[in-house]
């Protein structure tokens, strides 16, 4: 049935919202330390850490953990039934049908290239055949190099197919 978030997507964002966590821990925690170091140095406060290569400022702490509270009401809105996840579902499915366009393409000329070699002969060849007979000489090589054109170009003729069958833009 259809669940409203993959497993995958919820341990994804539960690592997000852990290491979100972890992240406004220690940078309190860094922050409280300079802090206290530079009152005992020279009794300045500052606004501004840098320590162990990272710098922030403390308003960047703060909007970081403003963020982390309001995380779990964007997180539902998201991947829950909401006309929001419904909107990213629409767009993934777009997307999903650009990605594997190559794949579908590539079984599509498989399947192609299989058919004809098992019977051979090609739609093109038993059309030919059908419609003069036996066909003139002239007419067989003429269809051969069709067939050419037909095989080199394979996987563009299938994937405008697959766009055609999709409804998707052909450019």
């Amino acid at each position: 049935g259809f669940g409203s978030a993959e497993p995958c997507s919820v341990s994804l964002v539960a690592m997000h919202h852990l290491l979100t966590k972890l992240l406004i821990f220690a940078m309190g925690y860094l922050a409280h330390s300079e802090h206290q170091r530079r009152l005992a140095d020279d009794g300045g406060d500052y606004d501004h850490v840098s320590i162990c290569g990272s710098s922030f400022t403390f308003e960047e702490a703060r909007e970081l953990a403003t963020l982390s509270r309001q995380q779990p009401a964007a997180i539902a809105e998201i991947v829950g039934t909401t006309q929001t996840s419904a909107a990213l579902r629409r767009q993934g499915k777009v997307w999903a049908q650009h990605v594997l366009e190559g794949p579908i393409a590539w079984v599509l000329s498989v399947v192609y290239i299989a058919a004809t070699v098992i019977a051979g002969v090609t739609p093109l060849s038993a059309l030919c055949n059908h419609a003069t007979g036996n066909g003139s000489p002239a007419a067989v090589y003429v269809v051969a190099i069709a067939d050419v054109a037909i095989y080199a170009f394979l996987a563009w003729w299938t994937t405008v197919v697959l766009r055609l069958l999709q409804g998707r833009p052909l450019l």
